[in-house]
């Protein structure tokens, strides 16, 4: 779907979704491929979920023989073929909804990948070189969080012996650090900014870089509680790393979760409003803060309570 943000499948239907409908006749006769099968969640605080029809067959008189339908199903994905009469059967069970997206671009909304460095598909089709001296425990190319520990996997894979794992801030060397093995070196770095990583061997050759960024984000709420009836603000502030959203999680409302992509000025002013009534029910809300480097995504939570 070209999201830049994963969807969470009670977003699909047309009561909280822009672009979607309902398709009238429930059936075989109907199904288009595309068509999303929406699983409602049996209670507010249960899970919803989704299959795709990514296949319809018909016969030489034109009916529909066969219906094809993916569904997630972690940790891989699964595929069934239905003939008609069962695809019909299965529609039928547990109030499930057959439904059709009509505008693409109305059930985006702000969601679109080419507003955001990730995905980036064009980056993550070329073949990475593995580094067989070093290894971050975030892996090779991540941002860490202002104050946050990291943890440096020296290796020897090539047996060319080890002599300095060196530590760089753009065009500045910050530390050294002599090696007489393998093993895991932990450093918590505190200044902000774009940094290096690689290993010296023994017999005077480098190894490939490690790239990671130290950034710092913070989010402010009004208190420890707000009004369901009242707008309230969450201030925002980030060094290093731009923050695209704020996601809001009601742990009580699995309908409860709003995705709030900022502006250009709310990036600005670090200041983004939550509207009157957004959320519909009380209890606490995980206020999520992402911010976004080209090193990779941060996610920063605190919790706030929501009352009448």
């Amino acid at each position: 779907m070209d999201c830049g943000f994963p969807e969470v499948s009670r977003r699909y239907g047309p009561d909280v979704s822009k672009g979607v409908e309902v398709v009238a006749n429930q059936s075989a006769r109907t199904v288009q491929v595309g068509d999303v099968i929406y699983t409602p969640p049996s209670t507010s605080s249960s899970g919803s979920h989704v299959e795709l029809v990514t296949a319809v067959i018909r016969d030489e008189n034109g009916r529909v023989a066969s219906v094809r339908v993916d569904e997630s199903r972690p940790p891989t994905t699964a595929t069934k073929t239905y003939t008609a009469e069962k695809f019909d059967a299965h529609l039928a069970a547990r109030k499930k909804q057959l439904l059709h997206i009509s505008d693409r671009e109305a059930w985006h909304q702000g969601n679109r990948a080419e507003s955001f460095l990730f995905p980036n598909p064009e980056s993550d089709a070329i073949k990475p070189k593995i580094n067989r001296s070093l290894l971050l425990d975030l892996g090779d190319w991540v941002p860490y969080q202002r104050g946050e520990s990291g943890k440096f996997n020296v290796m020897d894979r090539d047996s060319l012996g080890l002599k300095t794992l060196v530590i760089r801030r753009d065009d500045e060397t910050m530390e050294s650090i002599p090696l007489s093995k393998t093993g895991i070196i932990e450093r918590t770095l505190d200044v902000y900014g774009d940094y290096t990583a690689y290993v010296e061997h023994a017999d005077g050759s480098n190894s490939n870089v490690c790239e990671f960024a130290i950034c710092d984000m913070d989010i402010r709420l009004p208190g420890t509680s707000v009004s369901i009836a009242q707008a309230w603000d969450v201030e925002v502030s980030s060094e290093n790393i731009n923050i695209i959203a704020v996601y809001l999680w009601n742990e009580a409302d699995t309908y409860g979760r709003h995705l709030l992509f900022l502006t250009s000025q709310q990036q600005e002013s670090g200041l983004v409003t939550v509207p009157a009534g957004l959320l519909q029910k009380t209890g606490t809300i995980q206020v999520w803060l992402i911010g976004e480097h080209p090193l990779g995504r941060l996610k920063l939570r605190k919790e706030i309570k929501l009352v009448d």
